[in-house]
């Protein structure tokens, strides 16, 4: 997505506002640990 810097911070803005309207609603939103991707994306390791 590409948006203007005044887009971008309407739409921060506005996902600020429904995330804290459903918390309000339903209780904080827990996030899971994220796994680390492995950087060789699971093809051969190249050799130097």
């Amino acid at each position: 997505i590409v948006l203007t810097p005044e887009h971008a911070k309407r739409l921060l803005i506005a996902l600020e506002d429904n995330i804290n309207g459903f918390e309000a609603a339903n209780g904080k939103i827990k996030l899971k640990e994220i796994a680390a991707l492995p950087m060789n994306f699971g093809g051969p390791m190249g050799q130097a």
